[in-house]
């Protein structure tokens, strides 16, 4: 059981793959946080650059693991192993994630663990895309609610949650864990998404546990070049299929069948405005 403190260690999971500089960038990012009682796992996904990434670490002047997967795994496993070192090697309490492509103020750590109370199972915030110096090119929009995920897949046939801004508890991400033993589902994309629509549901199951929305922007994605082109193809032709699977386990059938009877064009056409596709 998470034993809680004014200061609990937080465990942060940060992965990478052939970007030693964006690497450097994000445990940068870590050490100018306000908040300082963190255990780092670096998980390489089979970088060519491994050497490289190692000095980075090394550089890093906190607590820090370097672990390295023996092929490339993708990023489903690579974020599974560090979730999985982090809950069975540490003592964190709470748990949140870093991709090397991400930004985060100086206050993102405290004002997560400042919500993170006996409780709450998870907390989220704002969330922004943005060029690679830091521009804001793209606001999501941000449901603060179950209800309001499940309103906005029934309104738009889509739903998005401000991954980027996740924090755990340790034993809700326990309960969290699949069947196969992960967390994250090895999807091609939006699988991050899924986790939070997975814990929202989960949260609005149990009487336990609840869910918190920090009003507050927590990180933004950086738009790596040729990622405008990735996400027309991923998507446009995958990412429906993963998404009728979500809302058939996590929605009430009515609602999962009236999304499914929507034409594959109106389903997409949010997606397409939203992201600049047409």
């Amino acid at each position: 059981m998470t034993l809680y403190s004014d200061s609990p260690l937080v465990g942060i999971v940060v992965c990478t793959y052939n970007r030693p500089d964006s690497l450097e960038k994000a445990l940068d990012v870590l050490s100018r946080q306000d908040y300082q009682n963190i255990q780092v796992v670096v998980v390489d996904d089979y970088s060519e650059c491994s050497e490289k990434n190692k000095q980075v670490c090394e550089s890093f002047s906190g607590k820090i693991t370097y672990l390295r997967n023996q092929k490339n795994m993708g990023i489903s496993y690579t974020r599974n192993r560090g979730i999985e070192y982090l809950l069975n090697e540490t003592d964190a309490s709470l748990i949140t994630m870093l991709d090397d492509d991400d930004w985060w103020p100086d206050y993102r750590l405290t004002k997560g663990v400042k919500v993170m109370k006996p409780g709450v199972g998870m907390s989220y915030g704002i969330q922004k895309m943005a060029d690679e110096n830091l521009r804001t090119i793209h606001e999501y929009p941000c449901n603060t609610s179950y209800w309001k995920v499940r309103l906005r897949a029934l309104l738009f046939g889509t739903f998005f949650f401000p991954a980027k801004t996740y924090m755990f508890n340790s034993d809700f991400l326990r309960e969290l864990q699949l069947e196969n033993g992960n967390w994250y589902c090895d999807y091609i994309c939006k699988e991050d998404i899924e986790l939070g629509i997975r814990a929202l549901y989960h949260a609005h199951s149990k009487s336990e546990w609840r869910v918190e929305y920090i009003d507050n922007l927590l990180a933004k994605w950086v738009q790596k070049k040729g990622l405008k082109k990735f996400f027309t193809r991923s998507y446009q032709e995958k990412d429906w299929k993963y998404f009728l699977n979500m809302l058939n386990s996590y929605l009430s059938p009515p609602m999962s069948q009236l999304v499914a009877g929507l034409s594959p064009f109106t389903r997409s056409l949010p997606h397409s405005l939203r992201f600049g596709f047409i």
